[in-house]
């Protein structure tokens, strides 16, 4: 999933994206905001030309499946505006999880997965390279992991999600079957 166009429909269902979070939150013992917001992410993703199987994903990978403070107090799943240096205050706040999810969808869209956005680096997740001193070699990071997360596996552990929900094998039955049709 590393790789995969983002920009791609995708076979997963609601209610696919429903029970992975669940089973987490539940492990987790904690209050979510994600709960039964499966269906939510596919008409987003739909209605944007995003991969909802990614953007669930992302979302989970940065909101701790809808556990973390950010996305309790300010209904942000995608860590929006928390910078590193002052994640908490610099995140973005939204009044719905809907209006989150549909804000930072467009977002991505525009500026990360759409030729000619301020900050595309490729339709992927792909990953960043860093040197020995901890800074980004920029010939060698590829992807929106190149603007989008200082973190170097940001797009391998959203992907790691990706197959947890949906293996990646059945996607790939998915796609041959969509063209075959």
């Amino acid at each position: 999933y590393v790789f995969m166009n983002l920009n791609t429909s995708s076979a997963v269902t609601a209610d696919q994206i429903n029970n992975y979070i669940a089973t987490n939150v539940e492990r987790k013992k904690k209050s979510s905001v994600m709960l039964n917001t499966g269906q939510l992410f596919i008409d987003i993703g739909n209605k944007y030309g995003i991969n909802p199987l990614y953007l669930a994903a992302h979302a989970i990978h940065e909101s701790d499946y809808g556990t973390s403070r950010i996305a309790l107090d300010k209904l942000n799943l995608f860590g929006y505006g928390a910078y590193d240096s002052n994640p908490y205050n610099g995140a973005y706040q939204y009044s719905t999880v809907q209006e989150g999810i549909e804000s930072i969808a467009q977002v991505i869209k525009r500026n990360y997965l759409s030729s000619g956005g301020k900050y595309y680096q490729g339709e992927y997740l792909g990953y960043t390279i860093k040197n020995a001193k901890g800074t980004r070699s920029d010939a060698l990071s590829k992807g929106m992991n190149f603007y989008y997360a200082s973190d170097s596996e940001w797009g391998i552990k959203i992907s790691n999600h990706m197959q947890n929900i949906l293996p990646y094998n059945q996607w790939e039955l998915y796609v041959i079957n969509s063209i075959s049709d």
